[in-house]
């Protein structure tokens, strides 16, 4: 979704350029929490972000960030961004 993301967003000038300058991690929910179960740590809740934010940027930041915060309180099952919270043993 992150290509899409920056074809649609980069031509309205609205946020920083993203195309080839935003580094891209290959991982999904379940490869980073396995990635941190590798190394000790007690995966205790994960999610996503950046899912339709970015796109509300094009409208506005009030929208944008409206928006940002309703993906946060639903906790979506996709996004273009990962967060995991997990515990040092």
């Amino acid at each position: 979704m992150w290509p899409l993301l920056e074809w649609l967003v980069d031509p309205s000038g609205r946020v920083p350029h993203l195309h080839g300058t935003q580094h891209i991690n290959r991982f999904d929910h379940r490869s980073l929490a396995a990635l941190m179960q590798q190394h000790g740590f007690d995966v205790r809740r994960q999610g996503h972000f950046c899912t339709i934010a970015p796109f509300g940027a094009l409208i506005g930041r009030r929208i944008a960030d409206a928006a940002f915060k309703l993906e946060l309180a639903v906790d979506l099952p996709f996004g273009d961004l990962l967060w995991l919270v997990a515990r040092s043993p």
